[in-house]
């Protein structure tokens, strides 16, 4: 495919900066052995935070409004969902620009390239939150289902609703792809109708996938794993988080996405026998492969 620049990208406030780091130590030595540079957007970090990030190689971006309707300086939360669709404005010069959120973390470092590369030959790279193993949740369902039909009407959304689901927490884009612009309009109409920016920003972009067609790769669900929809499994003989069903396919990116996000144990099955429960962040994580050093394979980072 030739060279490329990739930018990796994330971004959080003050409250969120523990999380950050710890996905920042967990893709350090593989973004640098690849070439990709790093981003951070600021979102309300503190000084002391953002010369920490610096020091670490960071480039430190504060975002603008750039959307194409109002905005109240108070909506915070409205700046943060909205500058994602602006990238290729915030951080020129770079070919695929690739996101993953501050409450995730990377276990293999070839997931790097599955997204990159997919990203540069596809136009768009993601994964969607559909998998056996994954648990139904009522109170998501209901949300999204008044959401979608909220920004984008009865039909279409229940109909939008019913695909599966693109979790937008970790995704890479080329950076002359026609998602951009797509995925701005459809975010601009529903905003306006609903009269909210979140969680269209990822709404929306399940609207370009599903009713446009602009053709994007869709990754395996084990690439961007949120546990708190099914808790993975544990390999003790590779040192691996993996997918609980039969395939045991080891996790390339585990997104803390809901209650897992905020300290709360799951219970993780091993495969050759016992159960381990445990937090499911990196630092705890690497505590649990240190436990097990006796066994074959590498652990992650």
């Amino acid at each position: 495919m030739g060279k490329f620049r990739t930018v990796l990208i994330s971004g959080c406030d003050a409250n969120y900066f523990a999380l950050l780091r710890e996905l920042l130590t967990s893709i350090e030595p593989h973004r640098r052995a690849r070439g990709f540079a790093l981003a951070i957007m600021n979102y309300g970090l503190t000084d002391e935070q953002v010369t920490w990030l610096q020091g670490h190689s960071a480039e430190v971006v504060k975002p603008s409004w750039r959307l194409e309707i109002s905005h109240a300086p108070s909506d915070k939360s409205g700046l943060i969902f909205s500058s994602r669709l602006f990238f290729p404005d915030e951080l020129p010069g770079y070919d695929v620009y690739f996101w993953i959120d501050s409450d995730a973390w990377l276990q293999t470092p070839e997931t790097l390239d599955l997204f990159a590369e997919g990203a540069l030959e596809h136009g768009a790279a993601v994964v969607c939150e559909h998998h056996p193993s994954y648990r139904f949740h009522p109170r998501l369902k209901f949300r999204n289902v008044k959401h979608f039909i909220r920004g984008y009407g009865f039909s279409t959304g229940v109909w939008l609703e019913r695909q599966p689901h693109i979790n937008m927490g970790v995704f890479a884009i080329r950076r002359d792809a026609p998602h951009w612009l797509r995925w701005r309009k459809r975010l601009v109409a529903a905003a306006t109708r609903s009269g909210r920016i979140a969680p269209h920003d990822q709404f929306a972009f399940n609207q370009i996938v599903y009713q446009d067609k602009v053709p994007t790769l869709i990754l395996p669900p084990e690439l961007n794993w949120i546990p708190d929809r099914g808790p993975p499994a544990w390999d003790s003989t590779k040192r691996l988080l993996v997918t609980p069903d039969k395939a045991h396919r080891p996790l390339g990116i585990v997104h803390l996405a809901g209650d897992t996000a905020k300290g709360k144990k799951c219970r993780l099955r091993i495969l050759d026998g016992g159960v381990i429960e445990t937090d499911l962040r990196y630092s705890n994580l690497r505590s649990l492969y240190a436990e097990t050093s006796t066994a074959a394979g590498p652990s992650p980072g």
